[in-house]
């Protein structure tokens, strides 16, 4: 079993999987989540190496969760996903969807 981490405690550990929990499909954090739990069985330095990141950007996550700053882990609002929809198509659509939450897309080219 690799060296234990002295910053990566059950507690990291017991955070980061409760934030899972919470996050369900949200991909950019759950990565970020996993690896923190993952350290926590094989070491910091293989798992970085796994993940293809480096050993301080693992140590700066799990410093995250640490000091309960778990929202440092998502995207800044600069690199997200922007919509593609107007207020008013926004609008629109949380209408649709109040109104018959089991509305489904149906496929014209069908």
């Amino acid at each position: 079993m690799a060296q234990s981490s002295k910053l990566l405690d059950s507690d990291v550990v017991n955070i980061a999987m409760d934030e899972l929990k919470k996050l369900g499909a949200q991909a950019y954090v759950s990565r970020k989540l996993y690896a923190v739990i993952a350290a926590s069985k094989h070491g910091i330095t293989k798992v970085a190496e796994v993940y293809d990141i480096s050993r301080t950007t693992l140590t700066e996550w799990i410093k995250h969760i640490k000091a309960n700053e778990v929202e440092r882990l998502r995207a800044p609002e600069s690199r997200r996903r922007r919509t593609k929809l107007n207020q008013e198509q926004m609008w629109q659509v949380r209408n649709w969807i109040e109104e018959n939450p089991n509305l489904t897309i149906t496929n014209p080219c069908v």
